[in-house]
């Protein structure tokens, strides 16, 4: 969709998920007014901002740095925008002393001097604001609003995947003490002085990815642990996080599983990480519980679980599987009613200009034969008929022909769909048991 201000003003526009600035406002509350129509209730996407810029034009290149690292309108701490904009004055003072800049400064020296003195006079201001909102968001926002928006400091300096922090927590459990690690950009420093880091922005590192060496050998280590049966001791009450579910657990006993499940077929492979609990009252706990349970601070007690309570934990695990397996069925029935509609649609599109070809011959043929037929005509006139309607006939048969040719390729393309559908429900199922633990939250 392509738009004036006008879409900055009122309109909710949820069901988009990107935005271009093709020319970057100076007000900067009119840019968090464009981003806002789009970051609303019901948004799905994470969205995504492009700014055109002119990069030659020192003051342009300035405005843009203010706005995108000063007043972070553009990446940073969820909802701190709105709060950090309030500092200032108002949007339409700020544009105001862009267009001085453009007045009185002629020179590149003279731009920087003056954006130096703009970022400096609201400088307390920003940061002081920032840091209010980080501490509100975390006092008041539950864990898993927080983990959903990904919003530690240092994950809005440097944002790192899952998979990415996962690789963090290993590399940290392998290597303990034995290393230097510096949290603030998520780098450390091996033993011969090279640096590892999962910013990407660093350029005096190397950029520590899952598929590296030594991210590798860590990994291949993890795999082989031998985890026994345990008890667990999980405390919640020193986080200070705000997580009712967990609350509700507090002081709770109970069991998790975690089992590696995969799905194997000629077409594809579906791997996926099953997480089972349940609660001594037999409270059954879901996927996101187990996943925040095993991400607190943790104590291990030596344990060895009862028969009782190994089935009792197994009838989960049996429910969870079978709910999974189900999902994956559906899935695939849908993705497979789908390509088949999408064939037919291919097919009908292959034949249809096929048909309208030969209606249109064979309805020349008619005519021809009719005009041959009558009375009046000289034998010239009736072999010049017969000429047209051999070579019309002609055109018919070939048509035809095509025609039965199309469907013979059509069929062989849906022998060889129905042939590929039939290996991808062909499935082989794989289980592991990762771990089996009995846990108390305190």
């Amino acid at each position: 969709m392509v738009a004036t201000e006008a879409a900055a003003e009122g309109i909710n526009l949820q069901f988009c998920s990107m935005i271009v600035n093709y020319d970057l406002p100076w007000n900067p509350q009119r840019v968090e007014q464009r981003i806002g129509r789009c970051h609303r209730y019901g948004q799905e996407f994470d969205v995504v901002v492009v700014n055109f810029l002119n990069a030659a034009n020192d003051v342009e290149a300035r405005v843009y740095e203010l706005l995108e690292h000063k007043y972070q309108l553009f990446e940073g701490v969820f909802g701190s925008s709105d709060h950090v904009l309030g500092a200032i004055e108002s949007g339409l003072d700020f544009e105001k002393r862009i267009v001085e800049i453009y007045k009185k400064c002629r020179t590149k020296e003279q731009i920087a001097e003056y954006f130096d003195a703009l970022y400096k006079a609201f400088e307390d201001e920003i940061d002081e604001k920032m840091k209010t909102v980080q501490s509100t968001l975390f006092e008041n926002f539950e864990a898993s609003v927080i983990n959903k928006l990904r919003i530690t400091m240092s994950e809005t300096k440097t944002f790192i995947e899952k998979y990415e922090k996962w690789l963090w927590e290993l590399t940290r459990y392998y290597f303990g003490d034995r290393i230097t690690y510096f949290e603030e950009d998520y780098s450390f420093v091996m033993d011969d002085g090279e640096i590892y880091s999962l910013n990407k922005k660093r350029e005096d590192a190397k950029h520590f990815r899952l598929q590296s060496k030594v991210a590798q050998n860590l990994i291949e280590k993890g795999k082989k642990e031998k985890t026994e049966p345990a008890k667990l001791l999980f405390s919640f009450s020193g986080t200070g996080i705000k997580y009712k579910d967990i609350e509700l657990l507090k002081s709770k006993k109970g069991l998790l599983k975690v089992s590696n499940l995969m799905v194997d077929s000629e077409i594809e492979t579906h791997s996926v990480l099953l997480f089972s609990g349940i609660t001594e009252e037999d409270e059954h706990l879901n996927d996101e519980l187990c996943r925040f349970i095993l991400s607190l601070h943790s104590t291990v007690e030596a344990n060895s679980l009862t028969g009782k309570e190994l089935n009792c934990i197994e009838k989960v695990y049996l429910k969870n599987k079978t709910k999974r397996l189900a999902h994956l069925e559906d899935t695939d029935s849908a993705l497979l009613q789908r390509e088949f509609r999408k064939f037919n649609h291919w097919a009908d599109d292959r034949i249809q200009l096929l048909e309208e070809d030969l209606k249109d011959a064979r309805r020349e043929e008619r005519e021809l034969n009719n005009a041959s037929l009558k009375d009046g005509l000289s034998s010239s006139e009736v072999l010049d008929f017969q000429t047209q309607i051999a070579k019309i006939k002609r055109k018919v048969n070939r048509l035809r022909n095509l025609m039965f040719e199309r469907q013979d390729e059509i069929e062989e393309q849906r022998d060889l769909m129905i042939q590929e559908a039939k290996q991808k429900i062909t499935r082989t199922i794989h289980e592991e048991e990762i771990f089996t633990i009995a846990f108390e939250i305190i």
